[in-house]
């Protein structure tokens, strides 16, 4: 029996609107005193990704197409409560998204895009951006044209609109298309937030969403044969192999290796989700919610709604500093350098302890199997979360912020293998 999911995203959508309205609303830095619906309604707005019909979509110009492009490139590793205050800034940069003024003008300078998106990748996405502008867009006098032209090829397929903005999230976020519709500086799933924010139907499968989704959701009932049929038929479509089983394949990082399948499966699995709790037609407002829980509700219990004795600074400084201590006695191992900016290692050799770490729990975990139980695993989550904590104050600067990196880049699992192993097995 395939299960329905209505009550768990309704159970969702009451932590992410009314139980945890008020943390929602100081995120985003809306001061009225609203919650429930009016909350949902109000983010909808801000978020500006609600499905249209494919008639509205066709009325769109290329000064529609370049201010979701910017906006979903400007999003790419960032929460989104970064780039709300903004917006305004990005509009001013971009003439407010006139290519004719925009010709007028001077040429835009990626440098201070960079520095208004800030962070790691912020260089490469106002490349991406400017590439976008001025070489791609160029490219297509009708860039919407371009897509329904595409969507034309597949109508003997009997897709549903969502099936169909699939299609294209692969396409426009690969290397490997004939057709050569790759955006620079987009995957799948950034190739997904650039069709929403131009109104059509689909799930972004970013970290948020698909560590949902594993978490709650395939970890506890496995994969839906349904779904994974669904996925063979697009990949089909798509002329390409069905090669990875979605969500299973790991990387030796200890993270989901995200490929084509599971892109495809994790919006399938929304689609479906979005049935079940009666939102066919809105499948971007249940991507908005799980994304929201995910990033803003779910990773907050995580740090600080756990047991109060998870917080002792003694046991906390100890994740920590175990953590550490283990990293620097396997260099000692390896024979690496000792001191530089990341304490002697650099992040190949942080992968390659991950590596042997899981390894060797791995195969511990088949002589001691409690070492695995939901109890230990619980408290493995409860102490990352509290070792983030403590890195946020520790002064130990470069090594914190190296690992603290780590551990918002999805190496929680590989992490949780050696703080199980470290605690609960005894040399």
């Amino acid at each position: 029996m395939i299960k329905n999911y209505k009550s768990w995203f309704d159970d969702i959508r009451k932590q992410t609107y009314i139980d945890n309205a008020p943390i929602v609303r100081s995120t985003y830095n809306i001061t009225a005193n609203i919650n429930g619906s009016n909350l949902e309604h109000h983010l909808q707005t801000m978020f500006g990704q609600s499905v249209k019909n494919y008639n509205d979509i066709k009325k769109l110009n290329n000064n529609d197409v370049l201010k979701a492009a910017v906006l979903s490139l400007a999003s790419n590793m960032r929460a989104w409560r970064r780039i709300e205050p903004n917006k305004l800034q990005l509009e001013k940069i971009f003439y407010n998204y006139d290519i004719a003024e925009i010709k007028k003008n001077n040429h835009i300078n990626d440098e201070e895009i960079r520095v208004l998106l800030g962070g790691q990748t912020g260089g490469r996405d106002a490349k991406s951006i400017i590439s976008f502008l001025y070489n791609y867009l160029p490219k297509y006098k009708n860039f919407i044209e371009i897509i329904f032209s595409i969507l034309e090829r597949y109508n003997n397929y009997k897709l549903k609109n969502y099936e169909e903005t699939i299609i294209l999230s692969a396409l426009l976020g690969s290397e490997n298309q004939q057709d050569n519709y790759k955006i620079k500086g987009m995957g799948f799933a950034l190739a997904s937030e650039f069709l929403r924010n131009l109104g059509f139907p689909n799930f972004k499968p970013d970290r948020h969403i698909l560590r949902i989704f594993y978490d709650d959701i395939i970890f506890k009932d496995g994969l839906c044969p349904d779904l994974i049929n669904n996925t063979k038929k697009i990949l089909n479509t798509l002329n390409k192999p069905y090669k990875n089983t979605p969500f299973e394949k790991r990387d030796k990082d200890g993270g989901l290796s995200i490929n084509i399948e599971t892109n495809i499966y994790a919006c399938l699995l929304g689609a479906k989700i979005a049935e079940d709790a009666g939102c066919a037609n809105n499948i971007n407002f249940v991507d908005n919610t799980l994304w929201l829980y995910g990033s803003e509700i779910k990773k907050k219990k995580i740090t600080t709604q756990q047991p109060k004795q998870i917080f002792n600074p003694v046991a906390n400084n100890n994740a920590y500093q175990n953590t550490k201590a283990g990293f620097f006695d396997w260099l000692r191992t390896e024979g690496k350098p000792n001191g530089g900016p990341y304490e002697g290692s650099t992040p190949k050799d942080y992968t390659d302890w991950i590596e042997h770490i899981t390894t060797k729990s791995d195969t511990l975990k088949n002589i001691n199997p409690n070492l695995f139980n939901g109890d230990i695993y619980q408290k493995t989550i409860n102490e990352l979360g509290a070792m983030e904590r403590i890195m946020e104050a520790n002064k130990d600067s470069p090594f914190k912020s190296w690992l603290k990196s780590k551990i918002r880049n999805g190496y929680i699992q590989a992490l949780g293998h050696y703080i199980r192993f470290r605690e609960h097995i005894k040399p």
